[in-house]
């Protein structure tokens, strides 16, 4: 993997909330991320980075959900 670059999403897990997506697209960068908690996967996928910033739309609990 010549020229691959690697960017590791919240490597010591210390974040605070966030979303994001990553659009699958022959970037030459690839983003990983652990998650699974004690069995430590890791996912990574090629693409651009999509930030979303809505941590509202998380929580739903207590809304009218019509």
């Amino acid at each position: 993997m010549a020229g691959q670059r690697f960017v590791y999403r919240d490597p010591d897990g210390a974040s605070e909330v966030w979303l994001s997506a990553v659009v699958e697209a022959a970037t030459g960068v690839t983003y990983q991320q652990q998650y699974g908690g004690r069995p430590v996967c890791t996912g990574r996928v090629e693409g651009y980075l999509v930030p979303v910033f809505a941590p509202d739309a998380l929580d739903w609990r207590g809304r009218d959900r019509h």
